[in-house]
């Protein structure tokens, strides 16, 4: 399972990566623009979350 979150982690990472690029890069409608930003936050929500199990993850594997 830890390898599964690892791998779920850096792909998030790198769409937040890459959308932060064409926003830099390119200009887009307000609506593009808006659903890029929902889409970041939703992004880091989901960062959060794979932190916290992986975080939890490895307290259970130190507890036994």
């Amino acid at each position: 399972m830890n390898d599964r979150l690892i791998d779920k982690l850096s792909n998030l990472e790198l769409e937040e990566k890459s959308i932060r690029r064409g926003l830099d890069r390119y200009y887009m409608d307000d609506k593009a623009r808006t659903r890029m930003f929902n889409r970041l936050k939703d992004l880091k929500k989901e960062k959060e979350q794979v932190k916290f199990k992986l975080r939890l993850e490895r307290e259970l594997r130190n507890e036994k």
